[in-house]
């Protein structure tokens, strides 16, 4: 205590806060002072002590104690009497208090009597805080000469007189020194063994999102999602495509699993700060269920500390699996699943005489099947998957082990997908991915990438390290382009000489080769009047149709014409909707008809036959009345004035609709 009390019995002042001295100087040897009970204590400082004392008045003053000792173990401060009469003061006392008097007997302070004691009438317990603002001790000074030296450094240097001129006191402390806190400020250390555990499952969860990872997994996915139980500390990883969007569906699936498998139910949940935990609809959620949301201070990660460990001991192991294995980044979600099937598996300082496995569910696990990750697996092929004489097995890459399947997880580098299998047989020595020579590396061109899966297990996650991605072996396969189109032939680029008319191309100096052309075939104006397409008739005031050709010269890669061709066509643009037609056909067959059909062949067993029909729109015979003039250069002679009548379906008109009759 700080109370200072008037002791007609002590030889001298004694104080025990070292905080009370203005000045201190350290004893060679350590003082014995006994004390009035016969109890001896050691003095190891001897100083003045400057007291704000209450004055008359209400006025305050000042009060030196020379040669007070320090006492540390002292409980109380002793003011001596004897010392204050050698000083020349007078002290008097009476029945309530104490007068300490100066030679003018004026009065300097009093005491107090609190039972049969006299307590000074002390207006602060740090006297020499009452000069601090106008006078800096040289502790403080010599701790600003040294550039902020630690006080311990200070120390050492005066106690063991390492330096020459330095009068530093070992015995008092720097005040407190806001710069320092400025230029050293430290976070306080966390607790290893503060925290207390749960002591049943799941009763505090621990859960963290890793990612964004600097590689896309076979599925396209960058981050995992990581619970683990604080009692059995066993682990479950979910990989994630998007941070923000798939946390909360992965923990209402791992929420009902883990509920229904232990009967018991998720008591808290212990996460940081992040915007996938701190959603309305998470937070609803464990409102809810009554589920206690632990969070950690912003920017403190060590506070979730078992999730962060977890984290790199995952990416840690998945850095050292892909590296022994040569395989490259986009198989970190396959190689993840295998770290934390092990880790379950493996002993953990948390838990004593037993792994998380057996921690959660009571069994003791079996690893008679590990193999190692990464190696060459043959993986039996089954009798329906092959023919007589094809092979009974499939070289694959060991991946890991199902969690849901009870088998192999592999991955089939020739057909790039994965499989589970239960009949496997490893070679342990080779690894699955064959090592390139030099001159397969120099000539390799950029893998087009493996095919793309739903990652089926949860124990997957992906990991974010630079390690150096191998060449794979390439499937033993011609790799071709589609041929949609069959061979292209350059042609010529200028614009086209076609005749654009009958008249044009009747005038020309090819009329005789473009009158050929018009006048065979199917569908020239001869043919079509004798097959009953069109007869001449006279018209019926019904709006007529005019046609026109369409010529083309067909030429060989050489530049040659190899022949003339030129159809009639009607001007079905001139018709009039609701008037000349009421609805459009396309005559155009879609593709999913065309497949149907193929299909059922296939299912039914059926014989599939295609046929064309040549010109096969002119068999089809029209109900309506359609008129059109003669064609150009092909006029009836002496029946100029009249029109053509359409019987069969012959000409495209508007839109592609169905033949017309002229």
């Amino acid at each position: 205590m700080n109370d200072w009390i008037v002791d007609s019995g002590a030889t001298c002042h004694t104080c025990n806060d070292v905080k009370l001295f203005v000045e201190l100087c350290s004893l060679k040897q350590p003082l014995e002072v006994t004390l009035g009970d016969g109890c001896a204590v050691e003095a190891t400082g001897q100083g003045t002590v400057v007291l704000e004392m209450a004055s008359t008045g209400g006025k305050t003053g000042r009060c030196k104690l020379h040669e007070a000792l320090y006492v540390p173990d002292l409980s109380y401060n002793l003011l001596s009497v004897s010392k204050a009469v050698e000083a020349g003061k007078v002290v008097e006392f009476d029945e309530i208090s104490c007068r300490f008097l100066d030679a003018n007997r004026k009065l300097i302070t009093a005491a107090t009597r609190v039972g049969n004691l006299y307590y000074l009438n002390c207006l602060t317990q740090q006297a020499h805080a009452a000069n601090k603002q106008n006078q800096q001790a040289k502790e403080d000074i010599w701790h600003r000469h040294y550039g902020h030296l630690r006080v311990q450094n200070l120390r050492k240097l005066a106690k063991e007189d390492l330096v020459d001129g330095f009068d530093y006191n070992s015995l008092r402390d720097v005040n407190f020194c806001e710069p320092c806190l400025e230029g050293k400020h430290q976070r306080r250390k966390f607790p290893t063994d503060g925290s207390k555990r749960s002591g049943e499952l799941l009763g505090l969860v621990h859960s963290d999102v890793c990612g964004k990872m600097n590689a896309k997994s076979l599925s396209g996915r960058e981050y995992f999602l990581t619970f683990i139980d604080d009692k059995s500390r066993h682990v479950w990883v979910y990989i994630l495509k998007h941070k923000d969007d798939d946390v909360f569906p992965c923990f209402l699936e791992w929420k009902a699993l883990l509920e229904r498998s232990t009967n018991q139910k998720l008591k808290a949940l212990r996460t940081d700060n992040g915007g996938e935990y701190m959603s309305t609809e998470f937070q609803t959620y464990l409102r809810k269920e009554g589920v206690r949301d632990e969070l950690t201070v912003p920017k403190t990660p060590e506070q979730n500390g078992v999730a962060e460990r977890m984290n790199r001991t995952l990416v840690e192991g998945v850095r050292a699996m892909l590296a022994d294995a040569r395989l490259p980044h986009r198989f970190w979600a396959e190689a993840l699943s295998t770290p934390v099937y092990l880790r379950n598996r493996s002993p953990a300082m948390a838990v004593k005489g037993m792994t998380p496995f057996e921690a959660l569910t009571g069994e003791k696990p079996n690893v008679e099947h590990l193999r190692v990750f990464g190696c060459a697996a043959y993986a039996h092929v089954a009798k329906d998957d092959r023919k007589k004489l094809d092979v009974k097995s499939r070289k694959c890459i060991l991946l890991g082990y199902g969690t849901e399947t009870k088998g192999y997880r592999l991955y089939d580098l020739r057909h790039a997908k994965v499989l589970y299998s239960r009949d496997v047989i490893c070679n342990e020595s080779n690894r699955g991915i064959e090592e390139p020579n030099q001159e397969e590396k120099k000539n390799e061109t950029p893998y087009a990438g493996f095919g793309r899966f739903q990652d089926q297990e949860p124990d997957e996650q992906p990991v974010a390290d630079e390690l150096t991605e191998p060449v794979l072996s390439r499937p033993e396969r011609d790799r071709r382009p589609p041929d949609y189109y069959g061979e292209w032939a350059p042609v010529k680029s200028t614009e086209s000489d076609e005749p654009k008319t009958a008249k044009e191309a009747l005038s020309g100096p090819d009329k005789a080769k473009w009158m050929t052309a018009m006048s065979r075939g199917r569908l020239n104006p001869f043919a079509l009047m004798m097959s009953g397409t069109w007869w001449n008739s006279q018209g019926t005031g019904k709006q007529l149709g005019a046609s026109g050709y369409t010529s083309l010269r067909r030429t060989l890669i050489s530049g040659s014409v190899e022949r003339y061709k030129a159809r009639l066509v009607a001007h079905g643009f001139t018709q009039k909707f609701g008037i000349d037609y009421d609805e459009t056909f396309c005559p155009v067959v879609r593709f999913e008809s065309v497949r149907t059909v193929i299909a059922l062949a296939v299912q039914y067993a059926l014989k599939l036959h295609q046929i064309d029909v040549a010109t096969a729109f002119l068999n089809g015979e029209l109900k309506e009345e359609v008129y059109m003039k003669q064609p150009e250069g092909f006029e009836t002679e002496g029946q100029e004035h009249l029109v053509c009548k359409l019987k069969n379906i012959y000409l495209w008109l508007e839109a592609v609709i169905e033949i017309l009759e002229f």
